[in-house]
């Protein structure tokens, strides 16, 4: 398993208002060369809204990958350097319009690490 991997070069291959793709070679521990496309994205949050009889609160948003609407809990995606926790509660506000009386973020789940 590698620890640590050396950026040679770094290549932009696509700049959008959400992503931005580079192909950045690297150079692994074993001294071996490779490519890597790495998609930059500033994360996001999702909020497990319970009620006091702890049912959960969803929301039904049109996907277009998917083409249909689909329900989720609310979430959203963070802005650069934003806090989860006040995006989290943005996100909730906007989405079910509600707020938290207590919040707990209790822990950071990165769903696209190997990307």
């Amino acid at each position: 398993m590698y620890q640590n991997e050396k950026t040679i070069s770094e290549k932009e291959i696509y700049k959008g208002r959400v992503v931005h793709l580079t192909c950045d070679e690297v150079e692994l521990e074993n001294g071996y060369k490779t490519l890597r496309e790495v998609i930059h994205h500033p994360g996001g949050v999702c909020i497990v809204a319970l009620d006091e009889d702890e049912n959960v609160y969803f929301v039904k948003q049109f996907r277009y990958p998917f083409k249909t609407a689909l329900m989720e809990i609310p979430a959203g995606k963070l802005e650069y350097g934003e806090d989860h926790l006040e995006c989290g509660r943005r996100e909730l506000k906007e989405e079910i319009g509600a707020t938290a009386e207590k919040n707990d973020l209790s822990w950071l789940y990165l769903s696209y690490s190997g990307l």
